[in-house]
Order: C-alpha cells, then structure tokens, then sequence
C-alpha cells in the first residue's frame, strides 16, 4: 500500500468526516469525553462521497450521526457509573468483630506500655515530651534542661530500643 505523502492543510481521517465549521461547533458540545469523541466518529462507519459541488451531501448527515454517537456513549457512561455507585450504596459494610478488635487493642497497649516502662527514665520523659504532647526538639531540650543534640540522642535511642524490642 503506498500513501501519499502528507500536504500542508491536509486533514486527518476524522477531521475529513465533518466540514470545518461543523468540526468546531460540534466538537465542545458532544466531545466533553475525550474518549468518546473518537469512539463516536469512528463507530459510525459513514464514509462521506467525494467532494465537490454537488457530490457530498452526507456531510451533514455523517456529522449528526457522529454528534448523536458520541452523546450516546457519554450518556452510557454517566449511566453506568450511577448504577455502580447505587450498587456500592446498597453493599453492606464488612462485619468487624469489634470485641475482638478492642481486646487487640488492649493487648498491643500493655506491650507497649511494658516495652516504654524497660526505657531510661530520661529516654522515657523525651519520648513523652516529643510523642504525647507534640513538643520540638529544642522545646524537648528547655524543658528537659539538656541540649539539643542530647534530646534528639535520647529520642532516637529511644525510638531504636522500642522498634527493636518490637520486631522482636
């Protein structure tokens, strides 16, 4: 098959389908989708005469088509997702065993409690300062009376002492 090389002002395929104006003025309105618009064009299967004076009055009727297609499938769509989410609406939620999940709870609390209780008391007060009361660094530090540096040694330690015995 041989193509013809490619003209200055030459359309593509689906361009060619409608006429210039036609082409704009359908486009923003049965286009909002920008994958249906070239589902809508093509699916139509209209293949307009040869033009010249006279010869191509499927045009207009060929961009109707198109125009109604591409609608369609937009309408489809919206459709189809309102019927997905009345479904979702109607699921039930998952049952949760809420006994179970606080007695988890409870027990993952008392660990933790145990595994903050094995740390130094100063490693304790920096994690409690820093995680409890969402105090900075430097404000872990002025309240602590130690500097910088030794409040975010403290924390770290602590944190790496906690994650260890928490992987264990």
């Amino acid at each position: 098959m041989h193509r013809q090389p490619s003209r200055p002002g030459s359309r593509s395929p689906r361009r060619r389908l409608l006429p210039e104006r036609l082409w704009h003025a359908a486009r923003p309105r049965a286009h909002r989708a920008s994958s249906a618009a070239g589902r809508g064009a093509d699916s139509t299967g209209v293949r307009p005469g040869p033009s010249g004076r006279g010869r191509n009055r499927s045009r207009p009727w060929a961009a109707c088509v198109a125009r109604r297609r591409a609608i369609d499938l937009v309408r489809h769509q919206r459709a189809q997702h309102r019927v997905e989410q009345r479904a979702a609406a109607l699921t039930p939620p998952p049952v949760h065993d809420s006994v179970a999940d606080r007695v988890k709870q409870a027990l993952e609390c008392e660990h933790l409690r145990r595994l903050l209780a094995s740390l130094t008391p100063l490693q304790r007060e920096a994690i409690r300062l820093a995680f409890c009361e969402d105090c900075t660094h430097v404000q872990v530090a002025l309240r602590l009376g130690i500097p910088v540096g030794t409040a975010k040694s403290r924390i770290r330690g602590a944190l790496i002492r906690l994650r260890r015995e928490l992987e264990a």
